[in-house]
């Protein structure tokens, strides 16, 4: 499973985009009158703040002598967390504010728990706490609370003691329900606690050699059901011991669809609309007993496991970046060149849109904003449209880093180990513009 783990980790890290752009596309400035300014929200020393892409309209939502942390925005509401004063270890207070900086209010102070916030589903916050002074403390509880900090519950308690402690584990929201792992085995409940449904039988994690379905997480949403890779223990010709497959489940519950059809390591790319676009990779030992990627196709397939169709069959290392409208934007990589292609391909399959040439080292996808793709380069910022036309240089300095969108707007970091934060117009209509000195993007609005 370690194993894996590392391959995935190295595998996401070297197949991100970027690139040349072949001579035939020469850049090409764009017509378009530039955006009026959109908002956004970001952080600089302890305060929170909301302004515009061109720095102006600052509003402060919070000030906190002792730092903010994670930040989710959920319609008007911002929710954030901030160390306990004095400070505790582990120990967060959870506070709101609105979007336009009125009415910040303390959700949750807890003296005697470790807290910590795990999501907000419309006017409930949600969050885990366990015992925060205890020599050996139980694992986390899963609680929930109203934005205005009232009716406090547990919607799922870790059950169990010693050795046999098993804590729920909060994976996502979807449609207004709380996707939850506990015991090997996927629930969903509504955020105050009520309709609990239990997604998926698989056997319960063995004590000695019994076979049995480690999940690995939820992955995405494909209609109305969550994707999630397993690895199936013991091994069988179509799933080979330690080789993630792709699985959907409906989230009020149904019966599970499995995505992919062989026996390659199986990870999700992207869903568009019902389908899910996934890659099929091959793992291949080195003498050194490690592994590594040989190649990777990509397919999609509908929620429910038909309709499969592939994308590609090349012996290449072929890697999603994205998509755009029906578009699925991929990267090809062979095994030691030194560029690599960037194409679109229809996502029910067709034929290939070449978009750039890549450098494979030092060049980047970094995202899409709207109907662009933002690609980073030892020149700054570029972006293009993925039909491959409309390549357009964004920023000229080297060091900028894209960090978010919002509305039409790319935002990215400018500057070393504290960045300045600016944002310009994806379709490259208008100059970037400098938000804050020493700023960190957190959303858009």
């Amino acid at each position: 499973m370690t194993l894996i783990i590392v391959v995935l980790a190295l595998f996401l890290v070297s197949c991100s985009g970027g690139g040349e752009a072949p001579p035939s596309l020469a850049p090409q400035p764009s017509a378009a009158q530039p955006p009026a300014p959109a908002g956004l929200i970001w952080s600089r020393d302890h305060a929170l703040v909301r302004s515009q892409t061109d720095g102006s309209g600052l509003v402060t939502l919070a000030d906190e002598p002792a730092g903010i942390g994670f930040t989710m925005v959920s319609g008007a509401n911002v929710v954030y967390t901030t160390p306990q004063i004095p400070s505790v270890v582990n120990m967060e207070d959870l506070w709101a504010v609105q979007t336009n900086g009125t009415d910040r209010r303390l959700v949750v102070h807890d003296a005697i728990h470790e807290t910590h916030l795990s999501d907000v589903i419309g006017p409930w916050v949600l969050y885990t706490y366990r015992p925060g002074r205890s020599f050996s403390p139980p694992p986390p509880s899963l609680a929930s609370i109203l934005l205005t900090g009232a009716a406090s519950r547990i919607i799922m308690a870790a059950t169990g003691q010693g050795e046999l402690w098993q804590g729920p584990n909060y994976e996502r929201q979807v449609g207004g329900r709380a996707v939850i792992e506990f015991a090997g085995n996927y629930f969903s409940l509504l955020p105050d606690g009520t309709d609990l449904r239990q997604l998926t039988f698989y056997s319960p994690p063995p004590h000695g050699n019994e076979s049995f379905t480690a999940l690995l997480g939820i992955r995405g949403v494909v209609g109305n059901s969550v994707i999630y890779p397993t690895v199936i223990s013991p091994s069988s010709p179509t799933a080979p011991e330690g080789t993630p497959k792709l699985f959907a489940v409906p989230v009020l519950g149904g019966p599970t669809a499995k995505l992919g059809d062989g026996p390659e390591m199986e990870i999700l790319g992207a869903v568009v609309r019902t389908r899910a676009v996934y890659h099929r990779c091959v793992l291949i030992a080195l003498p050194n007993f490690d592994f590594t990627i040989d190649q990777c196709d990509v397919s999609s397939v509908q929620s429910d496991g038909h309709g499969r169709v592939a994308l590609t069959a090349t012996r290449d290392i072929n890697y999603v970046q994205g998509t755009i409208g029906e578009q699925v934007i991929i990267r090809r990589s062979q095994r030691g060149g030194t560029t690599d292609s960037l194409f679109g391909i229809p996502v029910s399959g067709g034929a290939e849109t070449p978009l750039l040439t890549l450098s494979a080292q030092n060049e980047f996808v970094s995202g899409i904003v709207g109907d662009r793709i933002l690609v980073i380069r030892a020149t700054g910022l570029w972006s293009l449209k993925a039909d491959g036309s409309g390549l357009v240089q964004l920023t000229s300095d080297p060091s900028d880093w894209f960090s978010g969108s919002t509305g039409p707007f790319a935002c990215f970091a400018r500057g070393p180990s504290q960045p300045d934060l600016w944002c310009v117009p994806a379709d490259g209509s208008g100059p970037a513009t400098q938000v804050t000195e020493h700023g960190m993007f957190v959303t858009g609005l």
